[in-house]
């Protein structure tokens, strides 16, 4: 059940931190990131650095 908040959460998070950086992103762009960063970094391990590499490397490519 809390499974089903968290993502909506981190998407959110990450939604407000980009409209504080720069033009905003359209959701589905943010929630496609969110959800790869999270999928491939709990399988390889090394969490933070392994989720903030794709997110950079996601988010550098769209503007």
């Amino acid at each position: 059940m809390m499974t089903t908040f968290s993502y909506p959460m981190m998407t959110g998070y990450d939604a407000i931190a980009l409209h504080h950086i720069r033009p905003p992103l359209p959701y589905r762009q943010v929630a496609f990131v969110v959800f790869t960063s999270a999928a491939i970094s709990s399988s390889v391990g090394f969490a933070f650095l392994v989720s903030s590499a794709i997110r950079y490397r996601l988010y550098s490519a769209w503007g």
